[in-house]
């Protein structure tokens, strides 16, 4: 039975950035003690008016979303946008030794702790205060007791709060705007410059994305979770929600039929367990109880950087940790095509030319990948598939292919007939594929993992001429090449020239380089005589030399010349086939002989 849908699995050590504009989607996430996000304001001034505008999420009341610093330590001024104990939202602000407490209501009765994403505008005019909740009404606020209506030179934003009023959760928007007294006003947008690398942004431990849902919190009842929303993130339990009693977490992601889960670790920090043993992320395929591993995480320096796929519809992550502050992470997941990753059930590769590889190449690709690519050309046009030489690595069993490997096989009608296996660490020769479609497979049981490959692949005129089956040659004199000379001849090449002269004639074949084809000759020239093709005597065989060898004079009037490739190619860097000339030495005079000979090369 087909699979047809896969799993997704990218995962960092460190904060994760993606292209600009994915911040402001994903939103920002505090999961540690140390999460914090600054911003610092390069030049300042004091101001009458200052509007707040953020959105987050969180299951932790009393704590701080955000606060606005002076840098006139004698004053002390400030803004802080806090949840209290009881889950309400307040905006406190201390001007000029004076402080100034506002309690915003929801328009929705309950706490602003409640795991749901919630949007605040907060606005400070000199002695009126406006807010606006999720979109509902403004309500207005004036304070009659304020004397002194500037904040006296903002410096920092701070956005994650500290100690015992941290922030565990997160953040999708963040902009603050200032009227100044004596500038134009301006608008910091914490997360778009974060985003941007801006200089004046610093952040530790905040996480791009990874905002979890109250639905896939792991708690100490309903630590095994099944999410089938086909998007979302799960994350390790924050500090505020860890118990003694909570030291495993298990989620099992599903997906519909036609679809494929992406999951993508957005930060992973863990104090270094070698044996991985009691503080791990795993990753299975399948549901839990039935699943089997594909990796165990338990040091950021083994974490790979490059995409992990389940090769079918259900994934099981499972957090294993004794101690509550040991392991942090969170990923996120969302649906996707089959045909995405580097081990598609199924990718059709249409360009002119392009490469594919292994599960995670140059990394371990793992263990028991299957993996599928149609590569389809232009009718007229065949298919070139070459491997670097260092780029090749695939655990064979010994050299029989049984375990590990990479297939071709041929496109007939819906039927996929076995074309070659090729495994080892020696890369194969370019193969040459005698046709416009063709369906490569790459297979790992559950032994061994090496690098695996990396193929480019290239449409290309048909080489039929430059390879015969058998072809006669009945001119006075010529040219015999390998297969894409002076490029590297192709593997599995098997071809024969029948050079003929007349009755009484000899045949003279004289190679232009010295021979650098296979030590083993593997990869050899046959030079045969006899009456035909099928009653050939063979004669002598050329593979490797140091000088150009002597020419070879037939004994009669015909000769077969036969050029053999193996799969692999053992021998790099030097010529990439050899070039041959021949010439038909009729009975003559020496002089005449000669002058024949001489006419042909000038």
């Amino acid at each position: 039975m087909t699979r047809k849908y896969w799993i997704f699995l990218n995962i960092w050590a460190i904060n994760a950035f993606t292209s600009s504009g994915y911040i402001g989607k994903d939103g920002v996430s505090f999961r540690t003690k140390s999460s914090i996000l600054k911003y610092k304001y390069a030049v300042t001034e004091s101001t009458i008016e200052t509007i707040i505008n953020t959105g987050f999420s969180t299951s932790t009341c009393g704590s701080e979303i955000l606060r606005i610093t002076s840098k006139d330590l004698a004053l002390k001024d400030y803004y802080s946008l806090a949840l209290t104990s009881s889950g309400q939202l307040l905006f406190q602000y201390r001007l000029y030794g004076s402080e100034f407490n506002t309690v915003i209501q929801a328009p929705v009765e309950g706490p602003f702790c409640d795991g749901k994403r919630h949007d605040v505008i907060v606005r400070r005019d000199a002695r009126k205060v406006s807010f606006q909740v999720d979109g509902g009404v403004t309500q207005k606020l004036e304070n009659g007791r304020m004397l002194i209506v500037t904040f006296s030179k903002p410096d920092v934003i701070v956005l994650g709060g500290s100690g015992k009023r941290k922030f565990y959760g997160c953040v999708y928007n963040a902009t603050v705007e200032m009227q100044w007294t004596g500038m134009s006003a301006t608008t910091v947008d914490i997360l778009q410059l974060l985003d941007a690398r801006d200089p004046m942004v610093s952040s530790e431990d905040v996480i791009v994305g990874g905002c979890v849902k109250p639905y896939a919190e792991c708690l100490p009842l309903r630590s095994h979770l099944t999410l089938s929303d086909g998007n979302g993130s799960i994350a390790s339990p924050h500090i505020n929600q860890r118990f003694n009693n909570l030291s495993a977490c298990v989620w099992v992601i599903e997906v519909p039929q036609g679809y494929r889960v992406k999951l993508r670790m957005r930060f992973m920090r863990v104090n270094d367990s070698s044996l991985c043993t009691s503080r791990y992320v795993e990753v299975l395929e399948g549901k839990e109880g039935e699943a089997s591993v594909i990796s165990r995480y338990c040091s950021v320096r083994f974490i790979p950087h490059e995409p992990i796929y389940s090769t079918g519809p259900h994934l099981t992550v499972r957090l294993q940790t004794e101690d509550s502050e040991a392991l942090v992470f969170t990923a996120s997941y969302s649906t996707a095509s089959l045909s995405e990753g580097p081990c598609p059930a199924q990718a059709d590769l249409t360009s002119a030319h392009g490469t594919f590889s292994s599960p995670d190449f140059p990394y371990s690709y793992g263990t028991n990948r299957a993996c599928s690519w149609i590569i389809t050309v232009p009718s007229d046009k065949h298919i070139l598939i070459t491997f670097r030489p260092d780029d090749f690595s695939i655990a064979g069993c010994h050299g029989n292919c049984m375990c590990d490997y990479l297939e071709l096989r041929e496109v007939d009608d819906g039927r996929r007939n076995a074309y070659g296996r090729y495994c080892g660490d020696i890369a194969p020769s370019p193969i040459y594929y005698p046709g416009h479609k063709v369906s490569l497979g790459f297979y790992s049981n559950g032994v061994e993992s090496r690098k695996g490959f990396n193929a480019t692949y290239e449409a290309i005129e048909p080489i039929t001429d430059q390879c015969p089956e058998h072809k006669v040659l009945a001119a006075t004199g010529g040219v015999i090449r390998s297969p894409r000379f002076p490029l590297p001849f192709p593997g599995q090449m098997d071809c024969l020239w029948e050079i003929r002269g007349d009755p009484g004639s000899r045949v003279e074949f004289m190679f232009s380089d010295p021979l650098y084809l296979d030590m083993a000759c593997t990869d050899y020239i046959e030079l045969s005589d006899g009456k035909d093709k099928d009653s050939r005597t063979f004669v002598k065989k050329y593979c490797i030399s140091d000088d150009i060898p002597p020419p070879f004079v037939s004994k009669n009037h015909k000769l077969f010349v036969r050029f053999v490739s193996d799969r692999y190619r053992v021998l790099t860097g030097q010529m990439a086939g050899f070039v041959a000339t021949y010439v038909i030495r009729r009975p003559a005079k020496a002089k005449e002989r000669a002058f024949y000979i001489l006419a042909f090369f000038l």
